[in-house]
């Protein structure tokens, strides 16, 4: 992992407020290392919790519980642009 630099593209997410939205990516990131997960797997868990975060009003009224979070990335192809 040393000085590798890791890309995951974003998903599509309908803006509805930006609050929160680098908290939860941080959050997610967070959780995902927690978790055990690898370094790519983390990136883009933290990306789809940014992208419920915007879709709904306030800083955390949106995000997903784990189970939700895991459906969501399970279903969702991974592009790895």
């Amino acid at each position: 992992m040393d000085g590798e630099r890791l890309a995951s593209p974003g998903f599509p997410a309908r803006q509805s407020d930006p609050i929160g939205a680098g908290d939860a990516f941080a959050a997610g990131y967070l959780a995902a290392t927690l978790w055990g997960l690898p370094p790519a797997q983390r990136l883009r868990t933290a990306n789809a919790m940014g992208a419920f975060c915007v879709q709904n009003l306030g800083d955390y009224e949106g995000l997903p519980s784990r189970r939700e979070l895991t459906d969501f990335l399970d279903r969702t192809v991974d592009l790895r642009r």
